[in-house]
């Protein structure tokens, strides 16, 4: 199950089965996205490996643990001047 924000700057996405998902980040707000995985049994939280990353198609991995469900947060970044 998954959701988006109108502007696109947010999108929460369930994966009930512990498997991977393939996503489209260009159907967010970019230039960049930050990805983070949220245990919902604790509410704790983790950097996905690599974010934030550019708005292409990425495969995500939910990280291994004693339970099957994860949620993916999915937030646009603007890019940092240097």
């Amino acid at each position: 199950m998954s959701a988006r924000t109108m502007d696109g700057s947010f999108a929460p996405i369930y994966l009930p089965n512990g498997r991977g998902i393939t996503l489209d980040l260009a159907k967010l707000a970019g230039p960049q996205v930050s990805a983070r995985w949220v245990d919902p049994s604790s509410g704790a939280g983790e950097a996905a490996p690599g974010s934030p990353f550019a708005t292409n198609v990425r495969y995500f991995a939910p990280p291994k643990g004693d339970h099957a469900d994860w949620i993916l947060e999915l937030r646009s970044q603007p890019v940092q001047s240097q």
